[in-house]
C-alpha cells in the first residue's frame, strides 16, 4: 500500500548508516587455518 511505504523503516539500512554504532562491535577477518 502506497501509506506503509513511507512508514516501513529497514532496521538493517540503519545499522548499516551507524545509527547505533557505539552497541556493535566489529568482526575481524581471522585467517583459515591450514591443516596438514
Amino acid at each position: 500500500l502506497e501509506s506503509q511505504k513511507h512508514a516501513q523503516v529497514d532496521p538493517w539500512a540503519e545499522r548499516a548508516r551507524g545509527t547505533e554504532r557505539r552497541e556493535f562491535t566489529p568482526i575481524h577477518a581471522v585467517p583459515p587455518r591450514v591443516v596438514a
